[in-house]
């Protein structure tokens, strides 16, 4: 974009200078009218520079409307960056500088008491709208600049993925090689080298006589099989695509939700080093007034330091797994704080099927695609043919209708030719065509054993989502509910004198206790779900 704006502006002030320099030559030339200054301006200039800026946007059309993933990524939004500008810089040369010019012309001659003749406020006005046009067109460009700045963060999971889905590297290598078997599709059936050929000498009598042949060979049976087998890659290198999609979301969203559980978590733990340095504080008073020992005071220091280390583990952790996530997505980001919540799965868990999953429809394709080879096979053993063309002269005489004729060496005898080409040794077409049938059954063994494999992973997963989703739900509505009540009371009685060091620390400990296993258990929970989605091919 930046190569485009200074060249739209080197363009765009080359312009001015010549109009400028034009205007100059023609006030040097004794013409002192500006209005017939301009007039011959556009009578001159006006073709030239129309078709500077039309050969120019021609050169770059193609880029700007190609469909090429390499092209995409630099030349394309430049080509379309450059034409703009060129459409822009003429505008400012057929409109913006003459009127500059004629203002700038009135100013000199009248002085700046004419700024209030009719003249020069009916030149003002348009010329504070184009002004102020332009300088809106600025404002917008910089805010979509700012819109598309990719080192803008990513706060959610939905912009994780779709700058993932962007920006990652195993996606433009997906989108080339769609593009790639884009082009072999298209390339799928080349018709064999057409054949030309001369010659010159004495074949049909003492005299030098000359022949021109052509020929083409080809095989009717191999054109739309060899199509259908290039389309079948075609589909397989856009399943692929599909499933290095549906791959990076998974481990996107698996690492999502577990950095937004070491977010939980380090609230709770950060709730956790915020009482415990209160308890701390008690401590120390009652030992300083003499209520308690030295053993009190101790073992909460003791226990706040392990909270401490506890909470700069998990600190650590987050940011290890904020890492990952930055090298997947090739951004930044920040985490927006948010409860941690159990996941929605959207199917029916008993009604799933894993008829989508992604890596089953590309041995599903694969298998078709074995199909097709054997079809391919089949045809290369069947006869090829050929047609040509020959015309050859003859010197000489010959009698043609009981007269003789006598030819000279123009060629003037034609001839077609048809020939059929047949393999005679089929050993290695019937090895071949085994070998192709022996790949179908490979790879729908390798479906066969891929579905079981699935089916036993998601029986698996559909017994461990029942056990998880009754424990998420205990959780909620039992245990978190006491253990909130526990710690206030526990709280309260030890700051009355009701409640002892150790079962004060009992009590409350079995809260955090209680609230770390329940976000342990939303995050088993949530890993299932994504799981199960993957495997379904959602």
């Amino acid at each position: 974009m930046g190569i485009g704006f200074i060249a739209r502006c080197g363009v765009a002030v080359l312009n001015g200078i010549v109009l400028v320099a034009y205007f100059n030559q023609l006030k040097t030339a004794r013409m002192t009218n500006v209005v017939e200054r301009n007039k011959k301006r556009k009578r001159i200039r006006l073709r030239s520079v129309i078709m500077a800026a039309a050969v120019a946007s021609l050169g770059f059309l193609p880029v700007a409307l190609s469909n090429n993933a390499a092209e995409a990524v630099v030349q394309k939004p430049l080509a379309t960056v450059l034409i703009g500008r060129l459409i822009t810089a003429t505008l400012f040369t057929l409109i913006v500088w003459p009127i500059l010019y004629y203002y700038s012309a009135v100013k000199l001659r009248l002085g700046l008491s004419s700024s209030k003749t009719p003249t020069s406020k009916f030149v003002a006005k348009p010329l504070s709208i184009l002004f102020f046009l332009g300088m809106m067109l600025n404002i917008v460009q910089a805010k979509n600049k700012t819109t598309l700045n990719p080192n803008k963060p990513i706060s959610t999971v939905e912009q994780a993925i779709d700058a993932a889905l962007k920006n990652h590297p195993k996606i433009k290598l997906g989108n080339l090689q769609i593009e790639q078997q884009k082009q072999l599709k298209d390339a799928a059936y080349v018709l064999p080298k057409m054949s030309i050929s001369g010659a010159y000498g004495q074949f049909n009598s003492n005299t030098f006589d000359q022949s021109y042949a052509i020929s083409q060979s080809f095989n009717p049976f191999l054109a739309k099989i060899k199509k259908g087998l290039a389309a079948g890659y075609f589909q397989k290198s856009e399943l692929e695509l599909a499933m290095a999609e549906s791959e990076l979301k998974h481990h996107i969203k698996t690492l999502w939700d577990q950095a937004a559980y070491h977010s939980a978590l380090n609230q709770l733990l950060e709730e956790k080093e915020n009482l415990y340095k209160q308890f701390t504080r008690f401590a120390n008073e009652a030992f300083q007034k003499g209520e308690t020992g030295s053993l009190e005071k101790h073992s909460a220091t003791l226990v706040y330091q392990n909270v401490m280390m506890e909470q700069k583990n998990a600190l650590a952790e987050s940011e290890n797994i904020i890492a990952k996530l930055e090298a997947l997505i090739v951004g930044n980001v920040e985490m927006e704080a948010v409860n941690y919540e159990a996941q929605n799965l959207k199917e029916n868990l008993q009604a799933i099927t894993i008829a989508q999953h992604p890596q089953l429809k590309i041995l599903l394709k694969e298998i078709e695609i074995a199909q097709n080879k054997t079809k391919v096979s089949n045809a290369e053993r069947k006869p090829d043919f050929t047609i040509g063309y020959q015309v050859q002269s003859f010197r000489g005489i010959l009698e043609i209708d009981e007269e003789e004729v006598e030819f000279d060496r123009i060629p003037r005898f034609h001839g077609f030719e048809l020939g059929i080409e047949v393999p005679v040794f089929g050993k290695g077409y019937k090895a071949l065509n085994k070998a192709n049938k022996i790949n179908e059954l490979l790879k729908e063994e390798e479906v066969k054993l891929l579905k079981i494999e699935i089916d036993n992973h998601l029986k698996t997963l559909q017994n461990q989502f029942t056990l998880q989703k009754e424990n998420v739900g205990f959780y909620t509505n039992t245990a978190l509910p006491n253990a909130q009540q526990i710690k206030e009371e526990a709280i309260e009685a030890y700051q009355t004198g009701a409640l002892d060091f150790n079962d004060y620390l009992e009590n409350v400990n079995l809260y955090f206790e209680t609230m770390e296993n329940y976000l342990a258990a939303v995050q088993s929970f949530n890993q299932l779900v994504f799981e199960v989605a993957y495997l379904v091919g959602e």
